[in-house]
C-alpha cells in the first residue's frame, strides 16, 4: 500500500492517507483448522417521553419508549428488543480457528489487538514489523499493512458508528489511524510527550466512549503511565500517574464513560497499581506486590472493576483480582495450568448474561465466569500476543499470534460463534439481524445475504453481491 507522503514524519501534523484497496495478502480466511472489548454501532437516544395517563411508555424497563410514545422500542413488552441491542444472531458453539494474515517478518509473535461490531464485523491489528489491519466486514475480507514503521503492541478500538481508530507507535511518538469514508489517514498524536519506545517495553491503549471521545493511556519516555483524552489524534495529557519503570498500562471505562487503569511499577519489589478518577484526579491504590509480566482490565455490566495479572517470578500463576463496594481487593488464583504464561486478556460481557467474565492466556487456556465458577475450556490451536472481544452475551473473539516456517510469524483469529437466526428484530432494524445501509436486507455476519451492509446499493436483492 503507498503512503500519500505529507512532510515527513518530523512535521507531519496533517498526517498521511492511504485507500482501503491496498495490495492484498492473506484475509481473514478460514482455511486449516476451525479475542475496546466489543465496541462500534451507535445506540439512537432513549426517548424519555410520557405516555398518555394509564398507559406506561417503557412497559420492559429496557430504557426506551413505545412508539405511542414518540420512542422506537418495537416491542415494549420484551427488554431484550430496542434500538441498538445485539442482533446479529450470533451464538456460542463449537471452537473454530481461521488465520488471518501472515508473513510477518521473523519470529516476532507480538500482541495483537481485536474488537467485533454490532453487526458482528471483526477487526484486528498487529505491529511487531508495521502496524497491520484485517476485517472481515464490508464487501470483501481485507488485509492491509497500514505504516511499516508502526511498532509495538497497538490497540483498536471503534467509534460509536463502528469505524476502526488504532494507536501505536512510531519511535517515541504516538500515532493514530483513522478509518473514515473508506480511507485510512495516518496522524501524530497531538498534546502527548515522547514515549517509550517499543523496543524498550512501550505500548499504547485506546479506548472510546459512547459519546466518541478518546482515552489513550502510554508510558512515557520517562517510564511514566501517562491518561489523555481527546478526540481524533487531539490529545489534552493529564499529570503522571505511575513514577518508575512502569509497564505498558491497561484501560478500561464503565458504563458512564470513566477510565479505570491497572499498571505494573517496577520499583523496589513491585506491585500492581489500580487507578481511576477521583476528586483530586486519578486515586491509585496497590492491588498486589510483585515484579509483573502481563496486566490486563475490565469493567462488568454492572461497573464492576476486575483485572487480571501475570507475575514474573518463578511459578507465578495468572490472578483475578476484584474490586470491593470499600476499596478492598479479592483475589482468584487459576492455578498450576497458568504458570508461566507471559500474556493474558480479560473481558466482560457487554449485556446481561450468566457467563459475566471471559480470560484468556498463552497456549489454548480460556475461561468463563458462569454461576459464580469458572468453566474452562480449550480453544483451537495456540498462540501468544492475547486480546479478547465479546459479541454481545457469550460469543468469544481471541487474537493470537503463532510462528511457522512456511509463513513466518501469522494472526489468527480463534472463536465459539456460530450463527442462528431467531426471527426476532432485536435491534428493531425491520429486519431478523443487523442492516446497518437500510436497503432491507440483513448481513451475512448476521445470518442474511447482504454481502455489504455497509453500501445500499450493493446488495443480494439487486443482484449486485459477487460473494
Amino acid at each position: 500500500m503507498e503512503i500519500e507522503p505529507a512532510g515527513g514524519r518530523a512535521a507531519s501534523a496533517a498526517g498521511r492517507s492511504q485507500m482501503s484497496d491496498a495490495p492484498g495478502g492473506a484475509g481473514l480466511g478460514s482455511s486449516g483448522r476451525t479475542h475496546s472489548g466489543a465496541a462500534g454501532g451507535s445506540e439512537p437516544p432513549r426517548a424519555g417521553a410520557s405516555g398518555s395517563p394509564g398507559v406506561p411508555c417503557d412497559a420492559d424497563g429496557d430504557g426506551y419508549d413505545a412508539p405511542a410514545c414518540g420512542g422506537a422500542d418495537c416491542d415494549d413488552s420484551d427488554s431484550s428488543v430496542h434500538p441498538g441491542a445485539w442482533d446479529t444472531n450470533a451464538v456460542a458453539g463449537d471452537w473454530w480457528a481461521e488465520f488471518v494474515f501472515g508473513d510477518i517478518p521473523g519470529d516476532t509473535r507480538g500482541k495483537t489487538s481485536i474488537a467485533v461490531d454490532r453487526d458482528g464485523s471483526l477487526h484486528v491489528s498487529e505491529a511487531s514489523e508495521g502496524l497491520r489491519y484485517a476485517s472481515n466486514g464490508g464487501a470483501t475480507r481485507s488485509y492491509q499493512m497500514l505504516d511499516p514503521l508502526g511498532r509495538g503492541a497497538p490497540s483498536l478500538a471503534l467509534t460509536p458508528s463502528g469505524e476502526p481508530v488504532i494507536a501505536y507507535l512510531v519511535e517515541d511518538a504516538v500515532w493514530i489511524a483513522l478509518h473514515e469514508n473508506g480511507r485510512w489517514s495516518l496522524l501524530p498524536a497531538s498534546g502527548l510527550e515522547p514515549a517509550n519506545t517499543a523496543r524498550n517495553g512501550g505500548g499504547v491503549e485506546l479506548e472510546i466512549d459512547a459519546n466518541g471521545r478518546s482515552h489513550l493511556v502510554y508510558v512515557d519516555a520517562n517510564e511514566a503511565v501517562r491518561y489523555a483524552r481527546g478526540a481524533d489524534s487531539a490529545f489534552r495529557l493529564e499529570p503522571r500517574l505511575g513514577t518508575s519503570s512502569a509497564l505498558v498500562p491497561a484501560l478500561a471505562l464503565d458504563p458512564s464513560g470513566a477510565p479505570h487503569l491497572a499498571f505494573g511499577i517496577g520499583d523496589g519489589n513491585g506491585r500492581l497499581v489500580y487507578a481511576t478518577r477521583c476528586s483530586s484526579g486519578f486515586c491509585q491504590s496497590d492491588v498486589a506486590t510483585g515484579p509483573m509480566k502481563d496486566v490486563d482490565i475490565a469493567i462488568d455490566i454492572t461497573g464492576g472493576v476486575h483485572v487480571l495479572h501475570a507475575g514474573s517470578l518463578l511459578d507465578a500463576p495468572i490472578v483475578h483480582d476484584i474490586l470491593a463496594r470499600d476499596g478492598s481487593w479479592s483475589h482468584q488464583s487459576f492455578g498450576a495450568d497458568s504458570v508461566d504464561a507471559f500474556s493474558l486478556a480479560i473481558a466482560a460481557s457487554s449485556v446481561k448474561t450468566e457467563s459475566t467474565l471471559h480470560v484468556a492466556w498463552d497456549g489454548n487456556a480460556y475461561a468463563r465466569f458462569e454461576q459464580n465458577v469458572w468453566v474452562r475450556e480449550r480453544t483451537p490451536w495456540g498462540g501468544v500476543g492475547l486480546s479478547l472481544a465479546i459479541e454481545g452475551a457469550a460469543v468469544v473473539h481471541i487474537g493470537r499470534t503463532d510462528f511457522r516456517f512456511d509463513v513466518n510469524t501469522f494472526v489468527e483469529h480463534v472463536t465459539n460463534r456460530s450463527v442462528i437466526k431467531d426471527g426476532v428484530d432485536s435491534n428493531c432494524d425491520g429486519v431478523d439481524g443487523v442492516d446497518r445501509d437500510a436497503d432491507g436486507e440483513a448481513s451475512i455476519q448476521s445470518g442474511g445475504t447482504d454481502c455489504n451492509d455497509h453500501d445500499p446499493s450493493i446488495s443480494s436483492r439487486l443482484g449486485s453481491c459477487s460473494r
